[in-house]
């Protein structure tokens, strides 16, 4: 606002014209300056940002322009053969894995299953070894399933069962002797002398401790026979 305009304003006071007093016009501009520079602190303020913003943009603008440079560059077709050739790897890595997980854990099934046929058949005495062999190849090709005791389901009716048809493969124990077993003692003489003859269970022991020579056949016969 301009000293001049203010001047120019006249006010009828009755019947006289006045103008505003110069003190009057200097509160008036001094009040309308703080307005405007109010106005143009609030107004650079928001220029700032504006600026600020569009910087941004135009970093923002530049960085996409390089990255679109790069794929400019790039072999795509080589990249989405590459990737294809990736995938396919994985897959196979994935198809050995579930493999091998099923592989080893065949394994560890089969030996389950042989460490629970040893410990039946161990269970039984055999004529032989020739014969437990066989006969723990027949069990295996019977196929019982391990039950959650670790006991083979039906077990027992398949060994009975092969029993009766095969009576010499399990080895009979003979029931033990009620006679009285015979010590054996050296029979070897020392020095020339003559073995003991014709002499008891009883004093064959008491010449072997004594050192005498016994004759192994003598031994239970007395001298008067």
């Amino acid at each position: 606002m301009k000293r001049e305009f203010l001047k120019g304003l006249t006010f009828k006071v009755g019947d006289q014209e006045v103008t505003l007093p110069d003190e009057v016009i200097n509160n008036i501009i001094a009040e309308n300056g703080k307005d405007i520079e109010g106005t143009k602190t609030k107004l650079n303020g928001q220029i700032e940002n504006l600026q600020s913003e569009l910087k941004t943009k135009d970093e923002q603008l530049t960085n996409i322009n390089s990255e679109m440079e790069k794929f400019k560059t790039m072999d795509i077709d080589g990249i989405k053969s590459k990737l294809t050739e990736l995938e396919g790897k994985n897959k196979e890595y994935e198809t050995q894995l579930e493999t091998e997980r099923e592989t080893n854990a065949k394994k560890l099934q089969d030996q389950q299953y042989d460490f629970a046929v040893r410990e039946l058949t161990g269970k039984h005495k055999f004529t032989n070894d020739f014969v437990k062999n066989a006969f723990v190849e027949e069990f295996k090709k019977q196929g019982l399933k391990l039950g959650e005791d670790g006991n083979f389901l039906g077990a027992d009716d398949y060994i009975k069962g092969f029993q009766e048809k095969n009576p010499g493969v399990f080895a009979v124990e003979a029931p033990p002797s009620n006679e009285p077993q015979i010590q054996q003692f050296s029979a070897a003489t020392s020095g020339g002398a003559t073995p003991v003859k014709g002499i008891s269970l009883l004093d064959a022991m008491k010449a072997a401790n004594e050192g005498k020579p016994v004759d192994i056949g003598q031994v239970g016969r007395f001298a008067n026979q």
